[in-house]
């Protein structure tokens, strides 16, 4: 840990790896991410049952720095890595959560999860993942060989058999696709990626619902065998999922973020207020709307 905290001082980071291909750039390892956090959120709930809640926010900090430098500053940003940072938020949140019910954080603590919680907004990131994937989608795409082309074909008709079929016979088909299919599939993800980003506007922190609906019918339309989409539908992410996640652990952000001022004024007053208006702006800054 005292490597990682000195590592997470540097001012950039970025992991070594083919930038020039897409779908080859690195990106974070997901049950790495996880165990680290896991294991801090562990220590952390240790330290705030021993009344320790400095030695807590030592532990909670780290993890924030985890997420902020290796996570939402890497450049270019994947999908992966922008679910992989929503997913660690919302355990963030619950550990925050978990202290706020065993009564254990005290004032200086609070302010400074509170300075640590207004820094979080998942939608941008998840939105230049979302950009990307198009961006790697296509040139997927363009480059793929022959055989290639084959294996995505019969993983649409034959889920789960691709394995037994061999590169040659792959390729085989494959020679028999036309290239105009290729194209159709490309302009098919055009299509659908403009309907992507009109899910969320990131700049206001907001998810719409019903657009994100409207995605997925679109979505499972790629479900059904059609040369001019059979490309798209083993490759496209669950969109719906993912940008409802996003909204749900941006929610437990923003929830984790009020309750923590709520506190403060607790502490300050000896009661909570009769609104959360009366909080700003001294217990915080502004008070979070809702995502959705």
């Amino acid at each position: 840990f005292a490597l990682i905290r000195q590592a997470l001082q540097r001012p950039y980071v970025r992991m070594d790896g083919d930038y020039s291909a897409p779908a080859e750039m690195p990106h974070p390892n997901f049950v790495a991410i996880r165990t680290i956090s896991q294991r801090l959120a562990g220590m952390a709930q240790c330290h705030l049952l021993l009344g320790q809640p400095e030695e807590a926010l030592r532990d909670m900090t780290l993890m924030h720095d985890i997420c902020r430098r290796i996570l939402e500053e890497s450049k270019p940003m994947i999908l992966v890595s922008a679910m992989i940072n929503v997913a660690v938020r919302g355990f963030y949140a619950g550990i925050i959560a978990n202290g706020m019910r065993l009564h254990a954080w005290h004032e200086p603590q609070l302010a400074a999860l509170e300075e640590q919680l207004k820094q979080i907004n998942l939608l941008p990131p998840v939105k230049q993942g979302l950009e990307m994937e198009q961006v790697d989608f296509c040139y997927y795409l363009e480059r793929s060989p022959s055989g290639r082309m084959g294996y995505l074909l019969f993983s649409f008709c034959y889920p789960g058999k691709t394995h037994a079929w061999t590169g040659l016979e792959n390729s085989v088909i494959a020679g028999l696709i036309p290239r105009g299919w290729v194209y159709h599939n490309l302009v098919a993800v055009c299509n659908l990626h403009p309907n992507v980003i009109a899910s969320m506007d990131s700049t206001r922190q907001i998810v719409f619902p019903d657009k994100v609906a409207s995605l997925n019918k679109i979505v499972e339309r790629f479900s059904h065998w059609a040369p001019y989409t059979f490309m798209v539908g083993p490759i496209v992410p669950n969109y719906s999922r993912a940008l409802q996640t996003t909204a749900r652990n941006q929610t437990m952000v923003n929830e984790a973020l009020i309750a923590c001022a709520l506190e403060r004024y607790l502490l300050a007053h000896g009661e909570y207020p009769e609104s959360l208006e009366a909080l700003a702006p001294q217990f915080i800054d502004n008070i979070p709307h809702d995502v959705i």
